[in-house]
């Protein structure tokens, strides 16, 4: 209750104090009852696993019920203390929720889409444009095309907002929309607006989000990578979307890359997605971190827990780079990763730390098991070469689902951004949507 301060601030129809003490009651009363259930519970388990003769050999004489109490007790607290360790080591605005619960949630009015009061490459008729440049009369000269209109967005999400864009296609009537977020601390400026034009001339809405923590979104401290927020900022996104009046809501397609590609993988039934694509996703955490070797993982196992215990006595996070050379802590050190800093616009500041403690989580998820069981139409694009995110689990994953089209390609993770490939995985992925989504 301290650490977490789960004292509620916020409007409410009943006094105040009467919630706050309803929850002071419930915990002082909860803690005892939970702890004699835990307590029957290790003595049923004890006396299935401990024979009366074996206990009696060690204390020495015949064994009653005291004896295994004696036994039980010492474990039980222990149980009870690691279980209120672990809850002061989660993330506070999860266990606020937890203990508060959804009904408020429920009640709380809908989001409605916000717009920034500019939005950036407009021109004055409030149509993006793009700069090409052509070689005219043996001068080299700027040509202005028109593409589709983009506006500014802020997508609230866990009382905090995230910053994105929105592509609006040139279409009569309520359209599909591709919902689009980047990777591992990764921000929608480093070339998920090539995607985004991309779907947007095809006739889709997009809308392109950065998390919380990240890039022009709001949060702190900055740079936290906490996968239970980030799928909370997918929900919003989603929900936001919805809210578009030319965006049909039965046509929503979520569309991620590399850990992002986990995400939706994971998200897609519970946010009832009508389509999936999943480019060079991360699907096996324990095979990603199999793939860094143990050197590295014990590295990067070290800062996490660095950051774990700075993070549980309030201080600032202890970072690491998201990527770096071989032999380097950071969390993506395959000689490919040299790749990812080359995805950021020339000029733009970009801050690639990352709060270490993601090392110690990053082993645990595996959205890989979502892809097996999945009902949604999945494209997973797949690259042979990819040293980051381990092709062969997805592969074996995707293989078994009726619902999902598996492409391989002969690249590495950070290949598709840009050049012939990017056309080649765009061109399929505008096919699938076309082919999902009519």
């Amino acid at each position: 209750m301290v650490r977490h301060r789960l004292w509620d601030r916020g409007p409410l129809p009943v006094p105040r104090r009467l919630v706050n003490l309803a929850t002071v009651l419930t915990v002082t009363a909860g803690v005892p009852a939970f702890s004699a259930a835990l307590f029957v519970l290790n003595a049923c388990v004890a006396a299935v696993l401990i024979p009366p003769h074996h206990l009696g050999s060690v204390v020495g004489g015949p064994v009653g019920l005291a004896h295994y109490a004696r036994v039980v007790l010492p474990a039980t607290v222990l149980s009870v203390v690691a279980g209120a360790v672990g809850s002061g080591l989660e993330d506070p605005d999860v266990v606020r929720r937890v203990a508060y619960g959804h009904r408020r949630a429920e009640r709380a009015p809908r989001p409605r889409p916000v717009l920034s009061s500019e939005a950036k490459n407009l021109s004055p008729a409030g149509k993006a444009v793009r700069i090409r440049v052509a070689t005219m009369g043996g001068r080299r000269v700027a040509i202005e095309e028109a593409a589709m209109r983009r506006e500014d967005i802020v997508v609230p999400s866990g009382g905090q907002d995230c910053a994105g864009w929105l592509y609006h296609a040139d279409t009569a009537t309520p359209a599909g929309t591709v919902v689009m977020a980047h990777g591992l601390a990764a921000v929608k400026e480093m070339r998920l607006d090539a995607y985004a034009e991309g779907f947007a001339r095809a006739g889709y809405h997009v809308l392109v989000f950065d998390y919380r923590h990240f890039g022009a979104s709001g949060g702190q401290p900055r740079q936290l990578l906490d996968i239970r927020r980030q799928h909370e900022d997918w929900a919003a996104a989603v929900r936001y979307a919805r809210s578009v009046p030319e965006v049909d809501p039965a046509k929503v397609a979520l569309w991620g890359t590399s850990l992002a590609g986990g995400h939706v993988l994971a998200l897609a039934d519970e946010l009832r997605a009508a389509a999936v694509i999943a480019q060079v996703p991360h699907v096996d955490g324990l095979a990603s971190v199999a793939a860094l070797g143990p050197r590295q993982a014990l590295r990067l196992t070290g800062h996490g827990l660095l950051d774990a215990g700075r993070a549980l006595l309030r201080m600032p996070p202890h970072y690491v780079p998201a990527t770096g050379e071989p032999g380097t802590a950071a969390l993506m050190t395959a000689p490919e990763a040299a790749g990812y800093l080359r995805l950021v616009p020339p000029g733009m500041p970009f801050d690639q730390r990352v709060a270490a403690r993601f090392a110690l989580r990053v082993g645990l998820y595996s959205p890989g098991r979502a892809l097996r069981r999945l009902k949604v139409p999945t494209l997973v694009q797949v690259g042979t070469n990819d040293r980051t995110t381990p092709p062969g689990p997805a592969v074996k994953a995707a293989s078994g689902n009726p619902r999902v089209t598996l492409s391989t390609f002969e690249a590495g993770h950070f290949e598709p951004y840009t050049g012939e490939l990017f056309e080649t995985f765009l061109a399929e992925q505008i096919a699938f949507l076309d082919k999902t989504l009519a």
